[in-house]
């Protein structure tokens, strides 16, 4: 059953595992931001599990690109670790969306 407690777990290992694939600085990661539409597209397609034809894969695109820019006009670079950008921090925030969506936390991250 989901609890506040199982809410408020799942929100901080999304921050964890973010900050491990959505970080060009370290030498890569899986998300990079030299093709954030890519990177979108494939939160919505791994993450999410909606693949292309699925009725929710162009909405829920659209609704992270929506966050990455909004993010992304938000956002400052800094931060903990040397050379993050305000990119890494909004397309990191992107992909904790993804990551806290219904259809990744039902199936029990």
């Amino acid at each position: 059953d989901p609890t506040l407690f199982y809410r408020s777990a799942s929100e901080l290992l999304c921050s964890n595992i973010a900050a491990q694939v959505v970080d060009p600085s370290a030498g890569g990661g899986v998300y990079s931001m030299s093709d954030v539409p890519g990177a979108i597209a494939n939160m919505v397609e791994t993450l999410m599990g909606y693949p292309p034809g699925h009725p929710a894969h162009a909405e829920a695109i659209q609704i992270l690109q929506e966050h990455y820019d909004g993010a992304r006009a938000t956002t400052t670079g800094g931060g903990t670790r040397p050379g993050m950008t305000s990119a890494t921090n909004a397309l990191r925030s992107t992909f904790i969306l993804a990551c806290e969506s219904p259809t990744a936390v039902g199936i029990g991250l």
